[in-house]
Parts: C-alpha cells; sequence; structure tokens
C-alpha cells in the first residue's frame, strides 16, 4: 500500500528492526564484557575503561554505518541493524571459547 503511493518502506523498516536490534545491544556489550573482564587484571582500571569506551565506540560506528547502508537500501534493513549485535555476539562467543578455565 505504502509503496503504491511512493512512499519509501526502507526507513519505516530500519526504524522497526533497529528498535528491536538496540533492545539487544547490553546483551552484545556484555557477552564481549564478560571474557574480557577475565583477562584484565583488577590493577589496570584505565585499560579497562578505556576498553570499555573503545567498544562502545566500535559498535555505535558500526551500528551507524550499516543502519545508514539500510535505509538507502545498500542492505536489507534488518540485515542493516543487525550486523553490529551479531558481530559482537561472534566476537564474544570467540573470546569465550579463548578465555583459560
Amino acid at each position: 500500500f505504502a509503496e503504491e503511493r511512493g512512499i519509501p518502506l526502507a526507513p519505516m523498516a530500519v526504524e522497526w528492526h533497529g528498535r528491536l536490534a538496540r533492545g539487544a545491544m547490553p546483551f552484545a556489550m556484555v557477552w564481549i564484557a564478560i571474557p574480557l573482564a577475565a583477562r584484565i587484571r583488577r590493577s589496570s582500571r584505565a585499560i579497562s575503561l578505556a576498553l570499555a569506551i573503545g567498544l562502545w565506540l566500535a559498535y555505535f560506528i558500526l551500528y551507524g554505518a550499516t543502519q545508514s547502508m539500510g535505509l538507502y537500501n545498500r542492505l536489507e534493513p534488518w540485515v542493516a541493524v543487525w550486523i553490529a549485535n551479531t558481530l559482537f555476539f561472534v566476537i564474544g562467543g570467540i573470546l569465550f571459547r579463548l578465555t583459560p578455565r
């Protein structure tokens, strides 16, 4: 119905999927943070803070770039907004696997 009237659907689809993806972002961050916290000593709080800020910036830069790709139909809207979460979950899984027990 909207496409027949010339209304682009990509921005609406990106927004809808983006709301779901942003809700999953804290879980992706925690999934990466746990194995990193197990590796870093307690005495290096400055390094931990810098790493946390760096991860946060990396996530939002990646999320913003891929969201723009979805808005301009370079990627499917649902793929565009879920790439950052998927990548962070995969990296977190690899880090969990490599963390000594």
